[in-house]
């Protein structure tokens, strides 16, 4: 019946020239519908951009432990898992700073030390990770698994 639907909006998109705003936790839905995706965390956007670039090579820790969490198309595949760690940040009173900081993987001091703001890094890119785009800015190699 999901299927039926999306069908069924992607049609009326393509035949009307209409834009949505899907608001959805199921990737796959957003990966076949929308053609940008904005991740969130805790209340932020934490990603932006052409969802198929976004999920070909997503930026933002938070973005990739979703990604890595989606089952594969492909039987048997085995994939590498960006596993979050901790409990999550409650929502009331978050700091300036990174929201997934706690639980975050690649979490260095860097990422405390300054208020986290989305910034585009390519064009229609953008990302809210200050460890991301500070060794992106001195080009090193990323730290970001694919």
């Amino acid at each position: 019946m999901q299927a039926q639907i999306v069908r069924l909006l992607a049609d009326i998109q393509a035949r009307r020239g209409l834009a949505y705003l899907l608001i959805s936790h199921d990737l796959a839905l957003v990966g076949g519908l929308a053609h940008r995706v904005a991740v969130m965390y805790c209340g932020q956007i934490v990603e932006l951009g052409n969802t198929d670039e976004v999920f070909a090579r997503p930026a933002h820790p938070y973005t990739q432990a979703l990604l890595s969490a989606t089952p594969s198309d492909v039987p048997g595949e085995r994939r590498a898992r960006v596993l979050l760690r901790g409990e999550p940040l409650a929502p009331i009173d978050p700091p300036e700073t990174c929201r997934l900081c706690a639980c975050c993987p690649f979490a260095a001091p860097v990422c405390l030390g300054r208020p986290a703001h989305l910034q585009t890094f390519a064009p229609g890119r953008a990302v809210r990770c200050v460890r991301f785009l500070d060794e992106r800015a001195r080009g090193a190699r990323t730290w970001v698994q694919a």
